[in-house]
């Protein structure tokens, strides 16, 4: 049976990463078969260019001073996992906006099923938790074919939940996400509409220890100088070291790779005074390789990085997916 449904979009991340499967090391691939090797592969451009696409409309809407976070892979997974369940123009309408026109729907999914099975390779040092649950409405039955493929493919499952009694809907879907962000993301949903019959969470953990640790006792207010008129005062991290740096004079930028342990590294794009606005109009997935292959040099530095935490009090606002993504339609998602 076909119906509209009235759906929910909750995206639980932790850390905006941009996940850049090509450089996952070797060893975590070695018992895969050479298709199956490069199967996620194929989702790398068209993610990384989704990724920065959204950012781009995303700060047009922003206003000036305000932070940007939010996890581009959960977003491009999460209308992944819609594009299962869809058929005719809103299939056509998702891949369009994914950038997967030249995939099929087995080839996305196939290569999602790698993807999650990369980034659950458990390594020492570091946690990295990615997956999906749909929400379902006591009573309402989404085609069989549909939640296989979410367990399959995406690292899914199922919570049952009675959403006509929106208090206690929201009370075990916050405890669900807790649990899966180690209770790091404790009221994500306030209010729940009773007559919702599917929410899709995705939800992204990520837990890593530095390699070249910063001293606490280091750590001291400054100013952070938000644009050119305002700065505040921040808990400024420092530590004199080696760092990975590379300076783009073409594109009037500075790189600096701060490194966990294990095979992770956070990439800090700094653009030099009064070029800030140019480089979020041009940047593109071929900088950010670019950026990554040149970063080879280590320079004895200073690292002054502000301490950055989200809370809920201080600001932090939501974000409409499909407000952000007008061209994004659920209205023909195949259920029954």
């Amino acid at each position: 049976m076909l119906m509209t449904l009235k759906m929910h979009f909750c995206s639980c991340a932790l850390i905006a990463l941009l996940l850049a499967v090509a450089s996952a090391d070797h060893h975590l691939h070695h018992n895969r078969g050479s298709e199956d090797h490069m199967s996620c592969h194929k989702l790398s451009a068209p993610n990384a260019d989704f990724a920065i696409a959204f950012y781009k409309r995303l700060n047009a809407r922003t206003a000036a001073g305000n932070n940007i976070f939010f996890s581009p892979l959960g977003i491009s997974t999460a209308l992944s996992v819609l594009s299962t369940g869809a058929h005719s123009e809103t299939h056509s309408q998702l891949f369009s906006s994914l950038g997967y026109s030249t995939l099929n729907q087995t080839q996305v999914n196939e290569a999602y099923q790698h993807l999650f099975h990369v980034l659950g390779q458990s390594q020492e040092n570091q946690k990295l938790d990615v997956g999906n649950t749909i929400a379902v409405h006591s009573g309402f039955s989404p085609l069989e074919k549909f939640l296989n493929d979410v367990k399959q493919h995406y690292s899914g499952e199922v919570l049952q939940i009675n959403f006509t009694n929106p208090a206690g809907a929201a009370d075990k879907i916050n405890r669900h996400i807790a649990n899966k962000t180690q209770d790091k993301i404790k009221d994500m949903v306030n209010d729940v509409d009773p007559e919702t019959m599917m929410m899709l969470i995705n939800y992204v953990y990520f837990k890593g220890y530095w390699k070249k640790p910063f001293n606490s006792e280091m750590t001291h207010k400054a100013d952070f100088h938000v644009d050119s008129r305002t700065k505040v005062q921040v808990d400024m991290m420092m530590r004199m070291g080696y760092y990975h740096i590379f300076e783009d004079r073409v594109n009037h930028t500075s790189i600096i790779l701060l490194p966990y342990k294990r095979h992770t590294s956070m990439m800090i794009v700094l653009p030099d005074e009064g070029w800030m606005r140019s480089v979020e109009e041009n940047i593109n997935k071929d900088h950010i390789r670019s950026w990554q292959n040149s970063a080879s040099v280590t320079r004895k530095t200073w690292m002054c990085d502000p301490r950055a935490a989200l809370h809920e009090d201080s600001g932090t606002s939501s974000l409409d997916l499909w407000a952000a993504e007008r061209r994004l339609c659920t209205s023909d998602v195949l259920c029954q």
